[in-house]
């Protein structure tokens, strides 16, 4: 009687699967290549579309099995909760995040601005993401003619915001008492502590940075943060207001061609004695280009290489965090040399042309307020001469300028155009270069390409790519001449 009703049994499961099979083979009948069939039978619930906002519905990518696909849109959820929140996070941290929280345990919050705190609340959140429903989408494709299968998952998973909040305040409470205590232990200072003073506000500045990186928007969060910056601002003037100041090179003028020949920098004292081994950056029109510290005599000073173009304002300060700065002393040098132009621009027939290239060069110059002087006394020939770096005749020119833009153009490819008779297309180069006359070297160079441009006849065309080039080199030169620090 058991064998029997096994055997029964056994029957029915045969048939079930045979039947199965055949519907499974006949929703792949006729699959076109390329085209996705969707498999599966089972009727998307209504949850996936409506849905209250205790809930959040991730969703997968294509997955060749079910396990990865349940897995990606699990971790989908948690990216759309960190989104919610509201908190200034870049995409690799928010990634590091998803994924860590993916098999951590709840025990995972440390202190430390080098444990990337900011981020830790959100992980201890995200622990505690589970799904709590699933759905999973079979589909076929044909592709070089075989059948590949691959699964769509959507899943739902519970979302507390009161529960986050809770975390959060949490953390910010942890934070305030780091910050308390970081505060308190900035003694009076002194020559031989002042470095460590230094430093130990750059971490509370980052700690504050971090923590508005966590709270998002939340004006009562907010508000605390602000209380401690100003706290720590106040302990900032009182670490560097009784500093004696001694600023080197800051008296000098720039030489004709921008040069500064000596060294700028700064010595410090407290009280009489040398401040050593203090942070110091410095900044060229508000970029920092340079670091270092002081040495056992209090002094940093920095040779500049680059030449000084227009007004230029040199800052030194103590690096206090991310773009925390505490300015030390400053100076804006100004120079404004004439700058001579030669440009070599023939058309498309080798004639004289109109000087577009040349006057996009002067366009430029002209809107920094720097002078610039033209003459025949660098002729095609003399250009190429400078292209290989053959500088020795410039003192015999008498050109009375400290630099010189020299450039030319040419037309690789000018052809009549394959779109219609008597169209012709011209692409033209322009390598251009600055030259320092003083001491004759090369301080920038790039080229240029304009890209086919269309025209009734070969200079038409050429006229049109020089036009093109124009535009590109009065922009570059724009940024060059605003802030020549690019080129440190």
């Amino acid at each position: 009687m058991i064998k029997k009703s096994f055997r029964a049994q056994s029957i029915i499961l045969l048939l079930f699967a045979v039947v199965v099979l055949s519907g499974v083979a006949s929703a792949q009948k006729n699959l076109q290549e390329g085209e996705e069939r969707l498999i599966s039978k089972k009727k998307m619930p209504d949850w996936v579309g409506n849905h209250s906002e205790e809930f959040v519905v991730g969703i997968s990518g294509r997955f060749q099995n079910e396990r990865d696909a349940r897995r990606d849109a699990l971790l989908d959820a948690r990216k759309q909760i960190i989104d919610r929140l509201g908190v200034q996070l870049t995409t690799t941290q928010k990634e590091r995040i998803v994924e860590r929280s993916e098999n951590a345990s709840d025990n995972i919050v440390q202190t430390g601005v080098e444990k990337e705190i900011q981020t830790e609340a959100i992980s201890r959140a995200l622990i505690r993401v589970r799904e709590k429903k699933h759905y999973v989408e079979k589909y076929a494709t044909k592709h070089i003619g075989e059948i590949q299968y691959y699964y769509i998952a959507y899943v739902l998973v519970p979302f507390s915001r009161k529960e986050h909040d809770k975390l959060i305040e949490t953390t910010i409470d942890q934070y305030e008492t780091d910050f308390t205590n970081g505060v308190n232990s900035i003694a009076l200072v002194q020559p031989e502590n002042l470095r460590s003073v230094a430093l130990r506000i750059q971490y509370l500045f980052d700690l504050c940075k971090n923590a508005r990186a966590m709270i998002g928007m939340r004006p009562d969060f907010l508000a605390r943060i602000d209380s401690w910056e100003r706290k720590l601002k106040e302990k900032r003037v009182a670490a560097f207001e009784n500093l004696q100041q001694k600023p080197i090179g800051f008296d000098q003028q720039p030489q004709p061609n921008g040069r500064l020949i000596e060294p700028i920098g700064i010595q410090l004292s407290l009280n009489g004695a040398p401040i050593s081994g203090l942070p110091i950056a410095i900044k060229w029109n508000n970029k920092i280009i340079a670091t270092g510290q002081t040495d056992t005599t209090g002094r940093f000073v920095y040779q500049c290489k680059t030449p000084i173009i227009g007004a230029v304002k040199i800052q030194l300060g103590a690096p206090l965090g991310e773009n925390q700065t505490y300015s030390l002393t400053s100076c804006t040098f100004t120079n404004k040399p004439r700058i001579f132009i030669a440009i070599d621009e023939w058309d498309a027939q080798n004639e004289q042309p109109e000087s577009i290239i040349q006057s996009a060069v002067a366009e430029a110059c002209n809107k920094n307020n720097l002078a610039t002087i033209t003459s025949n006394k660098l002729n095609g020939f003399r250009i190429e001469r400078l292209f290989h770096g053959d500088y020795d005749f410039f003192d015999t020119l008498g050109l009375n300028c400290a630099f010189v833009f020299v450039g030319k153009v040419t037309f690789p490819v000018i052809r009549e155009s394959t779109l219609a008779n008597g169209i012709f297309q011209a692409k033209a180069n322009c390598t251009l270069k600055l030259i320092d006359v003083i001491d004759k070297q090369e301080i920038w160079g790039k080229s240029f390409d304009s890209s086919y441009q269309l025209g009734a006849t070969p200079n038409e065309a050429g006229r049109r790519a020089k036009v093109r080039l124009s535009k590109q080199i009065s922009e570059s030169l724009t940024h060059l001449l605003a802030d020549f620090s690019d080129s440190e």
